[in-house]
């Protein structure tokens, strides 16, 4: 058996994988030895062709979840693939489960396997939901988990979010929880999304700042895959480097002062300073150079020297 699942919702995609296998488990293998997972973007063919072809161990049935096939640029796996899939040559006692997420490769012999897994019987593509379906959605996720809103808020929440299943999903556990059966309003939509957003850029800043490669890179190849555009973030890092210096600055003038005061004359909210107080209190020794990289990378976008999406990944991997 062959289960394609694939779309750019990849919430609802990841959720319908984890109910799938649950099912399995509950059904066919509950001491879990049955499922296996397999990277099919880096993992070897001869690697993917024996797991999928391995009878399972003491049970009926094996799953093997194999993700992001399409992904790779492995010519000779997707031609077995295709001719495997064609002669209907997987074992029946093994269901391969195609979980695709990332970004589909472009090359003629990748659309044709794309082809031949949409044929499946089973196929589930997770296209983005529209307004009403995420509503219906977003209202009976806050039901199920104990919550309640009102319409308002929900036009708020839905708006905040833009179509973001993880955020959405996200920020209704934080809501629910912050309200413990009190009806959520428009003002809690409005804190806590704000909240998280300054939340995810500080993080991000804050790699950048110390210097983790890593982490930075992380950050930043995550929110590109949940569609945020390069300059968007490097705008969105400046801007708190450049609340870092304004707070600095005011407090080397009027030391002793709290972080109330501190947001309050700089005009930011008290959450944003209140998260960057411990970075604040050390010498900023540590935060010069990284801020003259991204001045000297803003500079060199505007003056035309190349796209920004190569100017930023440099700029990182010099931090």
């Amino acid at each position: 058996m062959i289960i394609f699942i694939h779309g750019e919702d990849t919430f609802r995609s990841r959720q319908f994988l984890k109910e799938q296998i649950d099912e399995f488990k509950k059904r066919r293998d509950p001491n879990g030895l049955n499922v296996v997972f397999i990277d099919g973007k880096n993992e070897k063919g001869d690697k993917i062709f024996q797991e999928i072809t391995a009878s399972p161990f003491l049970a009926e049935r094996k799953m093997v979840v194999i993700k992001n096939i399409l992904s790779s640029k492995d010519d000779k796996l997707f031609e077995k693939l295709i001719e495997a899939i064609k002669n209907k040559s997987f074992p029946e006692v093994n269901v391969v489960v195609f979980f695709q997420e990332e970004e589909i490769g472009k090359s003629k012999i990748v659309g044709e396997l794309l082809n031949l897994l949409k044929k499946e019987k089973f196929v589930y593509e997770m296209s983005a939901l529209s307004q009403n379906d995420l509503r219906i959605w977003a209202e009976k996720e806050i039901k199920n988990r104990g919550g309640k809103i009102n319409v308002h808020a929900l036009i708020s929440l839905l708006q905040v979010c833009d179509n973001d299943s993880w955020f959405l999903d996200s920020l209704i556990d934080q809501l629910v929880a912050y309200k413990n059966g009190a009806e959520i309003e428009s003002a809690d939509v409005a804190l806590f999304a704000e909240e998280k957003f300054e939340d995810n850029i500080f993080a991000l800043a804050e790699a950048v700042v110390y210097g983790d490669k890593t982490k930075a890179l992380k950050m930043i190849n995550e929110q590109r895959k949940n569609g945020a555009e390069d300059f968007y973030l490097f705008s969105m890092i400046l801007r708190q480097f450049r609340i870092l210096t304004q707070a600095k600055d005011f407090l080397m003038k009027n030391p002793g002062a709290s972080a109330e005061t501190t947001a309050k004359e700089i005009k930011q909210k008290p959450f944003v300073i209140k998260k960057t107080w411990n970075l604040l209190s050390k010498d900023f020794s540590w935060f010069e150079r990284s801020y003259r990289l991204m001045l000297e990378t803003d500079l060199n976008f505007k003056s035309g020297i190349s796209d920004f999406e190569t100017l930023f990944d440099l700029m990182v991997e010099k931090i």
